[in-house]
């Protein structure tokens, strides 16, 4: 191989420092299949079936997106009696509200946000593959989001994510027969 150097007092183009990093680097992208959103709001209670029987009963193909009292009253009503949110401190007048059931063993959850910062995903996060877990209790979160995270237009959720999550771990539809 023959060596070259570069004499001193010569200019060196810019585009050189940029093209050896790009060799040193060797293409190494973000990995496509991450989902980078935004992770948006906070949990505000959760409650499991090991502790409210009734949980299990609850309709788990879509998550729900309140935006009112009125959407409040409705996603409630279908909750066992002894599953409320009174005492929270939930104000609907500045927040949205992403309420979800799905199975838990040793999954968690987040809200994303798309880049538009109205379309709200809520997804649950598996981060260990190949568990066989004996009992999944249905888990019921209430996610509060602020509307100062979101944009201007009137927010919608798309219902439960699927992907990997940039944090490590396997986002999972919570019933994959209906997503």
């Amino acid at each position: 191989m023959r060596r070259t150097s570069i004499p001193s007092g010569v200019a060196v183009p810019a585009v050189l420092p940029v093209l050896a990093a790009s060799v040193v680097l060797g293409g190494c992208t973000p990995d496509p299949g991450v989902d980078r959103r935004d992770e948006v709001g906070r949990l505000v209670s959760s409650w499991s079936e090991a502790d409210h029987a009734e949980l299990g009963d609850l309709d788990r193909t879509r998550p729900a997106l309140v935006l009112d009292a009125e959407d409040l009253d409705d996603v409630t009503s279908r909750w066992p009696d002894d599953v409320t949110l009174d005492g929270l401190d939930v104000d609907l007048d500045a927040p949205v509200l992403v309420v979800g059931a799905w199975a838990r063993c040793t999954e968690s959850s987040r809200v994303v946000v798309d880049d538009d910062r109205t379309t709200l995903t809520l997804q649950v996060v598996d981060p260990q593959e190949q568990v066989a877990c004996g009992w999944s209790p249905v888990r019921l979160e209430v996610w509060e989001i602020s509307r100062s995270e979101l944009g201007d237009g009137t927010p919608r959720l798309t219902g439960y994510g699927r992907g990997q999550a940039a944090g490590g771990g396997q986002v999972r539809c919570p019933e994959p027969a209906r997503c």
